[in-house]
């Protein structure tokens, strides 16, 4: 019944993500693509949902002869050349990897962390047997701070006195301390209320992390600067468990998902603040 439930969840989201939300994609995007035609649809649609007037047209697009409303150039060297713009200038290349070493730390600290703690309640001989039902609770209690972690994560951007990088610096401190704290546990119970702290920051923590790094980058290499920072941290969180396999102590594990989300809090305060202003 467990995989019926699952299926019949995901189907639904499926479907309503169709029936419920309207996405549009970006207008300068668009018009970085060559599809000016579409991005003054898009302008048209985004106003007539606002109740308000547009007097944009594709002659406005064309009299301003951007060179990027241009053709779109060739697929083929498309990849390579937005990979080239992320290092194309100084700004622009210390952008790129402090995004890159933010999100390792992040993807490091969580993937150790969820490898190492039950080896290390194994060895402080915190076992229990427990039934499905007392399972699916735990998980439950554990997953659940991230709904209002994610909430929070939305809130703190908009604290004038912080916006985005110092939201980030914050949570992820946060996050950084509870992975750190779980070197002291030593009871299931325990572990569980732990979790649910940590499950917490690392939900608002990413939850900013996420939202920022499409603002911070230009349109026209928006998804493939975003999409790369999520690569980097997935082959982070490969490499983080082998890493941290050959230092021994389970504790010592800890310590190191700690250390690397503590980097990536530090790295955080050099992230430029994006909150009502474009950056690039």
């Amino acid at each position: 019944y467990a995989v019926f439930t699952i299926g019949a969840i995901s189907l639904a989201a499926f479907l309503a993500r169709f029936a419920l939300f309207t996405f549009r994609e970006s207008p300068r995007f668009l018009v970085a693509h060559g599809r000016d035609a579409e991005a003054v649809h898009v302008v048209q649609a985004i106003a007539r949902t606002n109740g308000r007037p547009c007097s944009l047209r594709i002659e406005d697009l064309a009299a301003c002869e951007c060179p990027e409303s241009g053709p779109a150039r060739s697929r083929r060297w498309e990849v390579v050349r937005h990979v080239a713009e992320l290092f194309a200038t100084r700004r622009m290349a210390r952008l790129t990897l402090l995004t890159w070493a933010v999100y390792a730390g992040d993807y490091w600290g969580f993937s150790i962390a969820g490898a190492f703690l039950p080896k290390l309640l194994a060895q402080r001989g915190a076992k229990a047997r427990l039934s499905t039902a007392a399972t699916y609770r735990q998980y439950i209690w554990t997953a659940l701070p991230g709904v209002p972690g994610v909430l929070l994560g939305a809130a703190l951007i908009e604290v004038p006195a912080l916006g985005r990088r110092w939201a980030l610096v914050l949570t992820s401190a946060a996050m950084g301390a509870a992975l750190t704290s779980f070197v002291s546990i030593r009871t299931p119970r325990a572990s569980v209320a732990l979790n649910a702290v940590e499950y917490f920051f690392q939900s608002a923590f990413n939850a900013v992390l996420y939202g920022w790094t499409p603002e911070a980058f230009p349109a026209r290499v928006r998804g493939s600067a975003a999409g790369l920072a999520s690569c980097i941290g997935r082959i982070a969180s490969i490499v983080a468990p082998l890493v941290a396999a050959r230092a021994g102590a389970a504790t010592t594990g800890l310590y190191l998902a700690g250390g690397g989300v503590f980097l990536a809090s530090v790295l955080c305060v050099f992230l430029p603040d994006t909150r009502r202003r474009e950056v690039l």
